[in-house]
């Protein structure tokens, strides 16, 4: 609801005022889109008094005379309309006034905007007038004093004015206003509202946007005022509210951010110590049609940029871009095994680039996450992408990113790419292999320059990540098919990690299915207790041909705990999983042992050798406890401890 208040010094003045105010509400609803409910409001003022509090309700003041002007002298808001003293309502006064008093000499005593043009019209109606301006609220009785010494007989003016001619015993008449300067001073009061609304708008936007950027902004003029400057600003530098309109040198201590501040250079993202802090300043000039007058500076306070990077990084987490497995995850006791894991140990102490090679399943980011969290990165982001999975534009826009109107059907506000998501961190890229020549241009500059371009932008953005790639090719020979280019095989090949295949680590594959097999028990099985692999299916799987490696192992787990309704998953079972997968095999006879080799004999070597080294798996996989080991062979606690003694395997 705006409100309007009709100002003067005694209510009822306007007699048509709200007449006429109503007539205008009606036109405006008729001809315009009105969105604002306007009302009226009389405020008499005797002796021209303003109460600043009855004041500052109002949207806007409508007034005229002697108390329009005193009005304006007093306050700036709200807004003033000074109603119009129309030739037609002066010409109508003194019409009124000459019915009384006939041709006698008139006065007409007023402010300058009443008194302008008056004798011109009265000469035209044929009368004889004089006029007299006031310049105060008080002095409306000197006046009115001199216009009875010059002889004026009668008089036209104000209310303070007629007042004072009664009292003095002189004929009067009030100078009214009519419909039309009324109705040109609502025209012009709501217009007023209006723009002042678009304007508060506007500056409410402009100030909030100052105001709550992370940035800190100082207004400068050419004089080293301090004009006007932001919350950042003020919280960063340790400002006051008042410090606006005081000098720099009076506001900011003495220094090089003090002396950028005085100096005519402009500059772009210097880095200038304040105190403790490191500002990252920024300083252009305010200029208007070839003239300066004064500087607009911007600063980030760098520690704050690096606490909203970490910030940042932590919501990359939780999106997923983390590693969630370390060393420790890596089942399997196979000397082949723990060299592997031993050198990618030493490689993680590193921040060098790594290559892990490979066949199809060995666990290749299983490596990546690994070195990454044993890493001094360990607490960055990780970013794993399968360069197999993706188009090569849409693979090139996942990993630079790309601006606003890049391409079509870019989206709104332009991507990060995932270089610029693993800011400080690692990237895994996957397949490597698989990357097209055009794209291995851009990913070789990368690693030599650590900075990328975004699709569509001109920006250069340095990056600080360790890259970690894997394939299951054979990188070197698609150098010499001119399919992968050597230089940048060379810039990848820094350390190599190359995971052995399921196939040379047999040993490992009863403790990898088990684990699995657990763990896909508790998960589609849940309250039924745990599921074991006899000796005989463990032997049967080192027995396999796994061409998928260890992805091929899980999916044969899994559908072992779906399939078997035996809580010990035999090697008859086994067999039928491994045979409706397509492996074609059967269970291995068990050969018969001689009754006097069932007491302590070795077994043959080769067998001996195989289930020795289950058995210290298995103890060393429970912590040397006994019967842990016997439930995870699936054997009872005695046949263990007998075995254990036949094989000369010692407790630890």
């Amino acid at each position: 609801m705006v409100r309007i208040a009709l100002l003067f010094p005694q209510k009822g003045f306007f007699e048509t005022a709200f007449e006429t105010f109503a007539e205008h509400n009606q036109f405006q609803h008729d001809f315009e889109t009105v969105t604002e409910e306007y009302v009226l409001e009389e405020v008499a003022t005797p002796g021209n008094r303003f109460d600043p509090g009855v004041i500052g309700t109002y949207d806007v003041v409508i007034s005229r005379g002697i108390t329009a002007e005193l009005f304006r002298q007093q306050f700036q808001q709200p807004p003033l309309v000074e109603i119009p003293v129309a030739g037609n309502d002066l010409v109508r006064s003194m019409e009124q006034l000459r019915r009384q008093v006939g041709d006698k000499l008139i006065a007409i005593v007023g402010a300058h905007n009443m008194l302008y043009g008056a004798e011109e019209l009265a000469e035209i109606v044929g009368m004889r007038v004089r006029c007299y301006e006031r310049h105060s609220g008080s002095d409306w009785d000197s006046a009115v004093d001199e216009a009875i010494a010059d002889g004026c007989e009668a008089l036209l003016g104000g209310v303070e004015t007629c007042a004072y001619a009664r009292h003095c015993g002189l004929p009067y008449a009030l100078l009214r206003t009519g419909k039309e300067a009324l109705w040109q001073a609502y025209t012009e009061a709501k217009k007023m509202v209006q723009v002042q609304m678009i304007e508060q708008h506007k500056s409410l936007r402009l100030r909030t946007i100052f105001d709550y950027t992370y940035e800190g902004i100082l207004e400068i003029w050419g004089d080293g005022t301090l004009m006007s400057f932001n919350r950042t600003a003020c919280s960063t530098l340790g400002l006051s509210p008042s410090a606006e309109g005081k000098s720099v040198a009076a506001c900011i201590p003495a220094g090089p951010f003090q002396e950028l501040l005085l100096s005519t250079r402009t500059c772009e993202n210097v880095l200038v110590p304040y105190g403790p802090l490191k500002l990252a300043v920024s300083k252009s000039k305010l200029e208007n049609k070839g003239h300066m007058w004064g500087y607009i500076v911007t600063f980030q306070d760098v520690t704050r940029i690096q606490q909203m990077e970490k910030s940042i990084r932590k919501q990359l987490h939780a999106q997923g871009h983390e590693a969630k497995h370390t060393f420790t995850d890596i089942l399997g006791g196979s000397p082949q095994l723990r060299r592997v894991i031993e050198r990618a140990r030493q490689y993680a102490g590193t921040d060098l680039d790594v290559l892990i090679t490979g066949a199809s399943g060995t666990g290749k980011e299983l490596f990546a996450q690994s070195i990454h969290n044993q890493s001094a990165r360990r607490n960055q982001p990780f970013v794993a992408i399968n360069c197999a999975a993706l188009h090569e534009n849409l693979l090139e826009s996942e990993l630079f990113g790309y601006v606003e109107g890049a391409f079509t059907g870019a989206a709104k506000g332009g991507k990060t790419g995932l270089f610029e998501q693993a800011h400080r961190g690692t990237i895994f890229l996957d397949e490597v292999a698989e990357i097209s020549t055009a794209l291995q241009c851009k990913l070789l500059r990368v690693l030599q320059e650590r900075e990328i371009m975004r699709l569509g932008d001109n920006r250069i953005i340095p990056i600080d990540i360790r890259v970690i790639a894997a394939t299951n090719k054979n990188l070197f020979q698609y150098v010499k098919e001119g399919r992968f280019r050597e230089d940048l095989y060379y810039r990848l090949d820094v350390l190599r990690v190359h995971l052995p295949s399921l196939n040379e680590r047999a040993g490992d594959v009863p403790v990898l299915a088990q684990h699995f097999i657990d763990t896909y028990a508790s998960r589609y099985q849940p309250g039924a207790g745990p599921m074991q692999l006899t000796e005989e299916a463990c032997a049967l799987l080192e027995r396999v041909r796994w061409h998928g490696n260890i992805r091929q192992l899980k999916n044969i787990c899994l559908r072992a705990v779906v399939t078997c309704r035996q809580r010990h998953i035999g090697a008859q079972a086994l067999a039928e999983v491994l045979d409706d997968a397509g492996f074609g095999l059967a269970p291995a006879p068990r050969p018969a042992v001689p009754k006097e080799h069932n007491h302590g004999a070795l077994p043959p070597p080769l067998v001996a050798e195989s289930e020795a080294q289950r058995i210290r798996q298995a103890l060393e996989r429970c912590g040397y406890r006994r019967e842990a080991a016997a439930a995870l062979l699936g054997i009872s606690r005695s046949t263990l401890w007998k075995k254990m003694k036949a094989l000369q395997i010692n407790e630890k």
